[in-house]
């Protein structure tokens, strides 16, 4: 992730902020600046998945994780996105990222998020996260992480878009790792 700067504003505002419930939408407002650019003048593609990633920082922290992770050896990892842009932002243009727990499995959370504008929405990002125990080696379900949260247990319904990515997920097999 290349926007430090941002990412420590979001680690401080989110840290001292309160907590959001589970499914509501959090929004953290930004600015396009020059750094984000590409040689089209818009912001760089992949400047924009960093900037989600700290869509996915606020969600974690502001849902009560901020210690629990680093205390049990948990990890968020990203297992994959699909992103649909609409339009580019421009130098200085003001956007929001929205994200917002859509559904979960016995495995991954789905998330969606989406950078808006007074002109629309520019990119939407459907990304789906775990939670990883670095000294088990094994995926904390869904289920076991809200209960520890305290937090309900069944999942909304899974949208047709997100059913329809998981299907095309599955035809892009990628073999174990040796």
């Amino acid at each position: 992730m290349q926007p430090i700067f941002r990412f420590i504003c979001v680690l401080i505002s989110a840290w001292f902020s309160e907590p959001v419930p589970l499914l509501r939408v959090r929004r953290l407002r930004m600015c396009v600046l020059p750094n984000d650019l590409d040689f089209n003048l818009h912001m760089n593609n992949a400047r924009g998945l960093a900037i989600s990633d700290l869509g996915f920082v606020d969600f974690v922290l502001r849902l009560g994780l901020g210690k629990i992770l680093p205390a049990k050896g948990w990890r968020p990892l990203f297992g994959g996105r699909l992103v649909r842009h609409r339009f580019g932002l421009r130098a200085f243009e003001r956007f929001v990222v929205a994200t917002r727990l859509i559904c979960w499995d016995d495995k991954w959370f789905y998330f969606d998020q989406r950078l808006e504008t007074s002109r629309g929405v520019a990119s939407i990002v459907l990304t789906k996260g775990l939670i990883y125990d670095r000294g088990t080696a094994r995926t904390i379900s869904p289920s076991e992480l809200l209960d520890i949260l305290g937090l309900l247990t069944q999942s909304p319904e899974m949208p047709p878009e997100v059913g329809q990515w998981l299907s095309t997920e599955k035809l892009l097999h990628i073999p174990e790792a040796r």
